[in-house]
């Protein structure tokens, strides 16, 4: 779950949404997080009022995110495909800090379609603040800062770029 703490007036979501995402990618260096997040928003309040529960709900079949009652699903992934074929990959892939090209393989052929979701793996529960990887973006209301930095480091952001 990620939520941002600017004021309900900010744009790009504000304390009325949270966000439920996978990251999740074939290699170190891509992450498909795009393609399974979602959000769920509060119409008469915020969330930094009171306390909400935080559910992720993960079987075999599907996996849930969701805050405070099912019905409040930020994610409702079904495991109807693979997730190689969900990522829509290219064939060919270069990491940037090797500056090598590669054929990208599938590593989860021969898993279930909820691999790499099909073992175990870490929540991470964490503060960010910042960054420049879009996440807030410049000129987008009332944003409290700019920073249009090239560069995708930041003190303290919670996944790279």
């Amino acid at each position: 779950m990620e939520g941002r703490g600017n004021g309900k007036e900010y744009p790009a979501q504000g304390i009325d949404y949270v966000r439920g995402s996978l990251n999740w990618g074939p290699t170190t260096f891509i992450n498909a997080v795009s393609k399974t997040y979602g959000w769920w928003f509060e119409r008469r309040q915020t969330f930094d009022q009171g306390f909400h529960d935080y559910t992720v709900e993960w079987t075999p079949d599907f996996m849930w995110i969701y805050v405070d009652t099912r019905l409040h699903r930020s994610l409702d992934l079904s495991f109807d495909q693979s997730f190689f074929n969900r990522g829509n990959f290219p064939p060919v892939v270069t990491n940037v800090t090797s500056n090598q090209q590669f054929v990208l393989q599938n590593p989860w052929q021969g898993r279930p379609n909820s691999a790499p979701f099909d073992r175990s793996f870490y929540l991470i529960l964490d503060v960010a603040v910042g960054g420049t990887n879009g996440w807030f973006p410049d000129g987008a209301g009332n944003k409290p800062w700019l920073d249009s930095s090239k560069s995708t480091r930041s003190p303290s952001c919670s996944y790279g770029s």
